[in-house]
Protein backbone atom coordinates (compact mmCIF):
# COMPACT_ATOMS: atom_id res chain seq x y z
CA UNK A 1 0.00 0.00 0.00
CA UNK A 2 1.32 3.26 -1.03
CA UNK A 3 2.35 5.49 1.35
CA UNK A 4 3.16 9.19 2.36
CA UNK A 5 6.42 9.73 3.83
CA UNK A 6 6.71 13.23 6.15
CA UNK A 7 9.97 13.92 7.52
CA UNK A 8 10.72 16.28 10.16
CA UNK A 9 14.25 17.71 10.65
CA UNK A 10 14.79 17.52 14.90
CA UNK A 11 17.87 18.77 16.27
CA UNK A 12 18.62 14.94 17.29
CA UNK A 13 18.03 13.49 13.63
CA UNK A 14 15.60 12.63 11.36
CA UNK A 15 11.73 11.07 12.98
CA UNK A 16 9.79 9.56 9.74
CA UNK A 17 6.19 9.63 10.44
CA UNK A 18 4.23 7.81 8.04
CA UNK A 19 0.58 7.58 6.72
CA UNK A 20 -1.27 5.45 4.65
CA UNK A 21 -3.16 6.48 1.79
CA UNK A 22 -6.59 6.31 3.06
CA UNK A 23 -5.50 7.96 5.94
CA UNK A 24 -3.76 10.83 3.84
CA UNK A 25 -7.30 11.39 2.19
CA UNK A 26 -8.75 12.43 5.40
CA UNK A 27 -6.07 15.19 6.02
CA UNK A 28 -7.60 18.22 4.29
CA UNK A 29 -7.41 21.62 4.18
CA UNK A 30 -9.90 24.05 5.93
CA UNK A 31 -12.03 25.43 3.83
CA UNK A 32 -11.90 29.06 3.52
CA UNK A 33 -15.09 31.05 5.29
CA UNK A 34 -17.34 32.27 2.82
CA UNK A 35 -18.03 36.14 3.34
CA UNK A 36 -21.03 37.22 5.51
CA UNK A 37 -23.75 39.13 3.37
CA UNK A 38 -23.71 42.78 4.92
CA UNK A 39 -26.91 44.64 5.56
CA UNK A 40 -27.20 47.94 3.07
CA UNK A 41 -27.69 50.97 4.96
CA UNK A 42 -30.42 52.60 5.17
CA UNK A 43 -31.49 55.10 2.84
CA UNK A 44 -31.71 58.78 3.84
CA UNK A 45 -35.04 58.84 3.52
CA UNK A 46 -35.64 56.40 6.13
CA UNK A 47 -32.99 57.75 8.39
CA UNK A 48 -35.10 61.21 7.77
CA UNK A 49 -38.45 59.84 8.50
CA UNK A 50 -36.53 57.96 12.14
CA UNK A 51 -35.12 61.38 12.92
CA UNK A 52 -38.52 63.32 12.71
CA UNK A 53 -40.34 61.19 15.07
CA UNK A 54 -37.17 61.30 17.40
CA UNK A 55 -37.33 65.17 17.93
CA UNK A 56 -40.97 64.92 17.89
CA UNK A 57 -40.61 61.86 20.86
CA UNK A 58 -38.11 64.41 22.53
CA UNK A 59 -40.42 67.94 22.60
CA UNK A 60 -43.21 65.71 23.48
CA UNK A 61 -41.29 64.26 26.71
CA UNK A 62 -40.37 67.70 27.70
CA UNK A 63 -43.60 68.91 28.00
CA UNK A 64 -44.87 65.55 29.98
CA UNK A 65 -41.70 66.08 32.26
CA UNK A 66 -43.04 70.05 32.89
CA UNK A 67 -46.92 68.63 33.26
CA UNK A 68 -45.87 66.15 35.71
CA UNK A 69 -43.31 68.76 38.09
CA UNK A 70 -46.16 70.43 38.53
CA UNK A 71 -48.67 68.06 39.69
CA UNK A 72 -45.71 66.18 41.61
CA UNK A 73 -44.62 63.31 39.27
CA UNK A 74 -41.89 61.72 38.29
CA UNK A 75 -40.52 62.21 34.46
CA UNK A 76 -40.74 60.35 31.61
CA UNK A 77 -38.76 57.26 30.55
CA UNK A 78 -35.46 58.37 28.51
CA UNK A 79 -35.45 58.10 25.04
CA UNK A 80 -34.03 55.04 23.16
CA UNK A 81 -30.75 55.67 21.14
CA UNK A 82 -30.28 56.32 17.80
CA UNK A 83 -29.02 53.68 15.59
CA UNK A 84 -25.50 54.28 13.93
CA UNK A 85 -26.10 56.15 10.67
CA UNK A 86 -24.52 52.84 8.78
CA UNK A 87 -27.02 50.95 10.49
CA UNK A 88 -29.61 49.10 8.31
CA UNK A 89 -33.14 49.90 7.28
CA UNK A 90 -34.16 47.70 9.43
CA UNK A 91 -32.80 49.26 12.52
CA UNK A 92 -33.72 52.53 11.50
CA UNK A 93 -37.45 51.75 10.99
CA UNK A 94 -37.89 49.93 14.30
CA UNK A 95 -35.80 53.05 16.01
CA UNK A 96 -38.78 55.35 14.40
CA UNK A 97 -41.36 53.10 15.31
CA UNK A 98 -40.53 53.14 18.96
CA UNK A 99 -40.08 57.23 18.74
CA UNK A 100 -43.24 57.59 17.17
CA UNK A 101 -45.04 55.87 19.73
CA UNK A 102 -44.16 57.24 22.10
CA UNK A 103 -44.41 60.79 20.73
CA UNK A 104 -47.67 59.90 20.82
CA UNK A 105 -48.49 58.26 24.13
CA UNK A 106 -46.50 61.49 25.57
CA UNK A 107 -48.78 63.71 23.79
CA UNK A 108 -51.69 62.33 24.73
CA UNK A 109 -50.92 62.50 28.47
CA UNK A 110 -49.77 65.97 28.20
CA UNK A 111 -52.75 66.85 26.89
CA UNK A 112 -54.74 65.01 29.82
CA UNK A 113 -52.65 66.51 32.26
CA UNK A 114 -53.41 69.62 31.69
CA UNK A 115 -56.74 69.28 31.31
CA UNK A 116 -56.37 67.69 34.67
CA UNK A 117 -55.09 71.19 35.92
CA UNK A 118 -57.99 73.40 34.42
CA UNK A 119 -60.40 70.70 35.71
CA UNK A 120 -59.17 69.54 39.32
CA UNK A 121 -62.41 69.28 40.86
CA UNK A 122 -62.77 69.46 44.56
CA UNK A 123 -62.40 72.64 46.06
CA UNK A 124 -60.40 75.51 47.56
CA UNK A 125 -57.93 77.67 46.69
CA UNK A 126 -55.02 74.97 47.06
CA UNK A 127 -56.25 72.67 43.85
CA UNK A 128 -55.02 75.55 41.52
CA UNK A 129 -51.17 75.15 42.83
CA UNK A 130 -50.32 72.71 39.53
CA UNK A 131 -51.69 75.24 37.14
CA UNK A 132 -50.42 78.16 38.26
CA UNK A 133 -47.14 76.58 38.24
CA UNK A 134 -47.85 75.45 34.93
CA UNK A 135 -48.21 78.98 33.82
CA UNK A 136 -45.38 80.29 35.45
CA UNK A 137 -45.99 81.49 39.01
CA UNK A 138 -42.25 80.69 40.81
CA UNK A 139 -43.40 77.79 43.50
CA UNK A 140 -42.04 80.49 46.55
CA UNK A 141 -45.06 82.79 45.71
CA UNK A 142 -47.56 79.66 45.97
CA UNK A 143 -48.23 80.28 49.55
CA UNK A 144 -49.26 83.60 48.63
CA UNK A 145 -50.86 83.30 45.81
CA UNK A 146 -53.49 80.39 47.42
CA UNK A 147 -53.91 82.60 50.34
CA UNK A 148 -55.06 85.78 47.43
CA UNK A 149 -57.45 83.36 45.25
CA UNK A 150 -59.11 82.53 48.48
CA UNK A 151 -59.65 85.43 49.47
CA UNK A 152 -60.55 86.97 46.55
CA UNK A 153 -62.72 84.20 44.99
CA UNK A 154 -62.98 81.20 47.81
CA UNK A 155 -61.45 79.34 44.56
CA UNK A 156 -64.18 80.03 42.08
CA UNK A 157 -63.26 80.46 38.66
CA UNK A 158 -66.17 81.58 37.43
CA UNK A 159 -66.58 84.40 40.31
CA UNK A 160 -67.99 87.87 39.52
CA UNK A 161 -68.01 90.77 41.34
CA UNK A 162 -70.24 93.61 40.56
CA UNK A 163 -67.44 96.07 40.13
CA UNK A 164 -66.60 93.52 37.33
CA UNK A 165 -63.69 91.44 39.04
CA UNK A 166 -63.88 88.15 37.95
CA UNK A 167 -62.27 84.69 38.08
CA UNK A 168 -59.94 83.48 40.51
CA UNK A 169 -57.50 86.46 41.25
CA UNK A 170 -60.89 88.61 40.47
CA UNK A 171 -59.31 90.50 37.62
CA UNK A 172 -60.24 93.16 35.72
CA UNK A 173 -59.04 92.56 31.62
CA UNK A 174 -60.44 95.95 30.35
CA UNK A 175 -58.53 97.67 33.03
CA UNK A 176 -55.20 95.52 32.88
CA UNK A 177 -55.04 96.22 29.59
CA UNK A 178 -55.31 99.80 29.80
CA UNK A 179 -52.97 99.98 32.59
CA UNK A 180 -50.68 97.15 32.01
CA UNK A 181 -50.78 96.31 28.48
CA UNK A 182 -51.72 92.80 29.21
CA UNK A 183 -53.48 91.16 26.03
CA UNK A 184 -57.12 89.96 26.06
CA UNK A 185 -57.84 87.10 28.45
CA UNK A 186 -60.84 85.44 29.65
CA UNK A 187 -61.31 85.87 33.29
CA UNK A 188 -63.36 83.19 33.81
CA UNK A 189 -60.52 80.98 32.10
CA UNK A 190 -58.57 79.49 35.16
CA UNK A 191 -55.45 79.06 33.04
CA UNK A 192 -55.80 82.42 31.11
CA UNK A 193 -56.77 84.09 34.84
CA UNK A 194 -53.72 82.58 36.47
CA UNK A 195 -51.23 83.78 33.37
CA UNK A 196 -52.15 87.27 33.52
CA UNK A 197 -52.38 87.44 37.10
CA UNK A 198 -48.38 86.54 36.61
CA UNK A 199 -47.79 89.15 34.62
CA UNK A 200 -49.38 91.95 36.83
CA UNK A 201 -47.51 90.10 39.98
CA UNK A 202 -44.29 89.90 37.96
CA UNK A 203 -44.51 93.79 36.83
CA UNK A 204 -45.89 95.27 39.79
CA UNK A 205 -45.57 92.26 42.60
CA UNK A 206 -48.42 91.39 45.05
CA UNK A 207 -49.57 95.40 45.21
CA UNK A 208 -52.51 95.05 42.61
CA UNK A 209 -54.10 92.91 45.61
CA UNK A 210 -53.18 95.15 48.24
CA UNK A 211 -50.62 93.11 49.94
Amino acid sequence: MLKIILCACMATGFVVVSATESEAATVTASPTPEPTATARPASAGWVKWAKKWQAQARRARTRLARVRRCMGGSAPVRLTKAPKRAASAAEWKRAGRSWRARARDWQAKARAGVAKMKRPGGSGAARWRPLALWVGWPEYTLGTLSAIIYRESSGRPRALNPSGAAGLLQTMPGWYRGQWGIPAFNPFDPEQNLRAGYLIWSRSGWQPWAL
